[in-house]
């Protein structure tokens, strides 16, 4: 008899320590299922914190290239903008550079006409001197033949 008033038998005993063997042999398997399992959810939490992270950089990420591709769209336009008026001004100092050339090449032919026209009109007036020249020395000549002719036949007559 057992101390709680309960006869015993030997074959109960055995049965009650299999049954004991089996419930712990459960309970280990339960245990070790149920530490399974909270392993799976920690790391399943684990997990869906990693992908919600991901996530969030993953939206960051795509507000930020919508940012970037707009701010490179806006470069570009930009770029196009200084390249056409880059170009609007390149082209507009070859006309001045050509027109300056066009304008040098005309004061370049008016001087060569000009200093021409004054070598005509120096070439004209030295001749014109030089005859003048000419004209008032054979001019002085006669008067001083004259004049010593007027010399002498005042001197022949005194």
């Amino acid at each position: 008899r057992s101390a709680s008033g309960s006869i015993r038998y030997p074959a109960d005993s055995s049965l009650v320590a299999a049954m004991r063997r089996q419930i712990d042999d459960l309970t280990k398997k339960l245990s070790f299922q149920i530490s399974c399992l909270q392993e799976q959810i920690k790391t399943t939490k684990l997990k869906e914190a990693v992908v919600s992270r991901l996530e969030e950089r993953m939206s960051a990420t795509e507000a930020t290239t919508s940012r970037l591709e707009r701010r490179v769209a806006e470069l570009t336009g930009k770029e196009r903008g200084l390249s056409d008026e880059m170009q609007s001004q390149i082209r507009r100092m070859d006309m001045m550079d050509d027109r300056l050339c066009g304008w040098r090449n005309q004061f370049e032919e008016d001087g060569r006409q000009r200093h021409c026209n004054l070598e005509q009109k120096v070439q004209k007036l030295s001749s014109g001197f030089r005859v003048t020249d000419a004209s008032v020395q054979e001019g002085q000549k006669r008067l001083n033949q004259r004049l010593q002719r007027l010399e002498t036949e005042v001197q022949e007559t005194s």
